[in-house]
This record gives C-alpha cells, sequence and structure tokens, in this order.
C-alpha cells in the first residue's frame, strides 16, 4: 500500500510540473535542443518514449549498456537522429542513474503503427547486439550499426 502511495505521488508530481494530464505521462515526446517536439518528418510518428528492461550486456552502435531499466527515446542533434537511453536509478520514483548513452541511428518509415515496443538483438560474443527499435505508437523503426 505505501509503496503504491509512492508511486501516485511520483507520478502526480512530475504530471504536475510538466504540465499534463497523469494519463497522457507515457505519450511526453522528447525535445529536441530547440525545445520544439522530436518530428522527424510530417509523415513519421516519432518522439514516443519507451521504458525498456536489460538482462545482459548489450552493445548497441559503439556503445555498451549495463543490465538494467532504461528509459528509451528519439532526440535530434543538430539535424541527426540520436536515440537516447537513460538507465533508471529508482523504477518508484523514476530517477536516472549516471548520464544519458546517446546513440546515432538511422530509421525506416514502417507503413502501420507499432503495437507494441519491440528489440531485436543478435548475439556477439558473450554479450548481445541491438539492431533495431520499434517504439509502441510510432511508424518508423530505428537501427544501429553499419548500414
Amino acid at each position: 500500500m505505501k509503496r503504491s502511495i509512492l508511486i501516485q505521488l511520483a507520478i502526480a508530481t512530475l504530471a504536475t510540473n510538466l504540465g499534463v494530464a497523469e494519463h497522457n505521462l507515457r505519450e511526453i515526446p522528447l525535445v529536441t535542443t530547440s525545445g520544439n517536439p522530436a518530428q522527424v518528418r510530417r509523415e513519421q510518428i516519432t518522439g514516443k518514449q519507451a521504458w525498456i528492461a536489460l538482462h545482459e550486456d548489450t552493445l548497441v552502435g559503439e556503445k555498451a549498456l549495463k543490465p538494467g531499466a532504461y528509459q528509451i527515446g528519439l532526440e535530434l542533434q543538430a539535424g541527426t537522429p540520436v536515440f537516447t537511453f537513460r538507465m533508471i536509478g529508482d523504477t518508484d520514483l523514476g530517477t536516472f542513474v549516471g548520464q544519458p548513452v546517446r546513440v546515432p541511428c538511422r530509421w525506416e518509415t514502417l507503413s502501420t503503427r507499432v503495437k507494441h515496443t519491440r528489440l531485436t538483438r543478435v548475439p556477439e560474443g558473450t554479450r548481445r547486439r541491438l539492431i533495431k527499435i520499434e517504439i509502441r505508437g510510432e511508424n518508423v523503426a530505428y537501427t544501429f550499426g553499419p548500414e
């Protein structure tokens, strides 16, 4: 009971600080450095955030991610799409640990919106390599690594 009250308080505080309804928190777009919603093109639906759990060391591009829970999403840096991974420290309060990991990516427009967030990983030595992410509600697939 105490835990759920803390979660509700954290959600209500976050919603108040962001000026949105609590039920819309999962639909908040990431913001680019210019302060505009992260929209790549008019016909592409992007900028949503997702939460994922990695259970083993995972490579993304040239970066390595440790096991844990992450908030993920697209940002634009000088017009270049960059995928951001923020490790969540306290899942009850939604606080982050360390610096965000930013990895350049490419994207392809899909014919329909994604129904569930999906990660595509392949084995590489003792770790796994993340090669593609699709975020629920978007119609874009993000890919990492060589073209």
